[in-house]
């Protein structure tokens, strides 16, 4: 019982659901060679991603369901994201065409996102706003850059590295968000600071460092698993994370975060003395370094993060920042590793002397200091360093399936408007006559349809998915008839359920793995919403309950 109830309230099948639609598809298309392909794909995404948004807002507006509306929002963004990821292979192949596919990508993504926030009225500040917009933006216009330079190129290689200083630039704009804390929104949101609007950023960053990766292993140099992806590339990500959380830290007065974000540069110096793995990773450090080398510009960064921070009155900032100009002094452009550490420099050594002896009053910490910078200085001078889709229609009997299929959305749609409108009662008058004719026109048009045609057709997916939809749409249409129930209409239900059941589970075998992983995860989906809808019945058969109780205890009253 443990474990069905975890799967009632938690309710994962809407993300297996989504993953088993998205890799099946993926599988089905495979790499999208032809422009025909990329735009079906992208059209059946945007339909799985559509019928996830809608339910979302039909949970939050009819059952204020919100949390299962979180995890179908959070999955319907991720379902966005991958958006900008699959087209890579169309984008070197058809530039053009690629390029006009990420951009509806984008405007799609862009408008559903608009369409969550006005309809379920949740609020996000201008802040918050503008940096989830500029995140998308980056996702689906920055790899049109290393396609116009050329994919495997040096050129291309400097551009997806670009990719990750880029991303963290517009995240590190929501530190004013953050410096004006829970005042930033506006309005009752439905879940506590930070949790809400936190939670974006925090799924949409790490989906900016795989991106990245992703990014070297499209346009980069090498094949496989032969990238120039490298460690020193999350570094920007180390750095963000760092201001995010001392920011939060000292907004919020919480002095362990502000501890981590002071440590978290000398993870960031750490990742870039990781030694290559690849061909690819040694060619590209090697034509960077005649111009720098990571560790110098992560202690760069470093350096001015400190300095920053030093204005909030932090002892520890200012050793930090110390610190980094100590590791300055040895790090040239060509150190990528502690072999080759070059020997220090006397101008640096200067500056960080005269910063450490100008602090000489503030503590026996800054005195020791400053002796042991002259020290190591010594230490470095004697020691010797080393430099070392066809066919998307059915035959025959398309015209009557296609219009059927028109027919079942209509209805469906009646249904919808009609369950949550308040005042619709001649709609929903509309809706009782027009779903049993529908249940009946199902009956009809499933059994007549030929059986080799329904077969060949079920060796594509648009097909399946329409037999998927068909079985989807019976059990909605079963639970209304259950709902404004009549003899008649609870036999007819009955009858129609079974030939949807019984024609589908013999049409199934003919489809391909890939087809059923799709099928399954719209069955997924359907198990998913029907375990939502019943715990907002649950809930609000308890809200009545309370509410007779009450009365029952007021009428009880002298």
């Amino acid at each position: 019982m443990s474990i069905v109830r975890s799967l009632y309230t938690k309710n994962p099948f809407y993300l297996l659901s989504a993953l088993c639609v998205f890799f099946g598809l993926r599988s089905l298309f495979g790499k999208t060679s032809t422009a025909g392909d990329g735009w079906t794909l992208l059209a059946l995404l945007a339909g799985y991603a559509t019928l996830l948004i809608v339910s979302g807002i039909v949970l939050v507006r009819w059952g204020r369901l919100w949390d299962d509306a979180r995890s179908i929002f959070l999955i319907a963004l991720l379902l966005a994201l991958a958006f900008s990821a699959i087209f890579d292979e169309q984008l070197v192949d058809d530039s053009l065409n690629g390029a006009l596919l990420l951009l509806v990508g984008l405007g799609f993504t862009i408008a559903t996102s608009e369409a969550v926030l006005r309809w379920t009225a949740l609020p996000l500040s201008p802040g918050y706003r503008a940096s989830y917009y500029l995140s998308l933006a980056v996702f689906f216009l920055y790899p049109m850059l290393p396609v116009a330079l050329g994919p495997r190129t040096f050129a291309a290689d400097v551009a997806v590295s670009l990719f990750a200083p880029v991303i963290a630039l517009v995240h590190l704009s929501l530190l004013p968000p953050i410096l004006r804390g829970t005042h930033a929104i506006k309005g009752e949101a439905p879940w506590r600071f930070p949790y809400y609007p936190w939670t974006l950023p925090v799924l949409i960053f790490p989906c900016g460092v795989m991106r990245g990766y992703y990014l070297c292993l499209s346009f980069g140099s090498g094949t496989g698993a032969d990238t120039t992806f490298a460690p020193y590339l999350v570094v920007p990500a180390v750095l963000v994370v760092a201001a995010w959380m001392y920011a939060g830290g000292w907004r919020h007065g919480r002095v362990w975060l502000k501890r981590i974000a002071l440590m978290l540069p000398a993870v960031a110096v750490a990742l870039c003395f990781v030694p290559p793995t690849s061909l690819a990773q040694v060619e590209f450090l090697e034509q960077v370094t005649a111009f720098f080398s990571p560790a110098q510009l992560t202690l760069a960064a470093s350096a001015i993060f400190y300095a920053v921070i030093m204005r909030t009155g932090s002892k520890v900032a200012e050793l930090g920042l110390a610190g980094c100009l100590m590791a300055l002094t040895t790090v040239a452009r060509t150190t990528v590793s502690l072999e080759t550490i070059a020997p220090p420099q006397p101008i640096v050594i200067a500056a960080l002397s005269v910063l450490l002896f100008a602090r000489w009053n503030h503590g026996l910490v800054y005195r020791l200091a400053a002796g042991l910078v002259l020290i190591a200085a010594a230490a470095f001078h004697l020691a010797p360093t080393t430099g070392a889709l066809d066919g998307t229609t059915l035959d025959g009997s398309s015209i009557g399936f296609g219009l059927y299929l028109v027919t079942q959305a209509s209805f469906g749609w009646i249904a919808v408007v009609a369950a949550m409108s308040r005042e619709g009662e001649r709609l929903r008058r509309v809706a009782m006559i027009a779903i049993p004719f529908n249940a009946l026109l199902s009956f009809t048009v499933l059994w007549n349809i030929p059986s080799t045609e329904l077969s060949a057709a079920t060796e594509r997916l648009p097909a399946a998915v329409a037999i998927a939809s068909l079985i989807v749409l019976a059990g909605a249409q079963a639970a209304w008839l259950w709902k404004h129930r009549t003899r008649q209409d609870v036999v007819l239900a009955g009858v129609t359920g079974t030939v949807y059941l019984g024609r589908a589970a013999l049409e199934l075998r003919t489809l391909s793995n890939e087809a059923l992983t799709v099928v399954g995860g719209l069955g997924l989906f359907g198990i998913a919403f029907a375990i939502s809808a019943l715990k907002i019945m649950v809930e609000r058969k308890r809200q009545r309950a309370s509410e007779a109780y009450e009365v029952l205890v007021w009428e009880e009253e002298p």
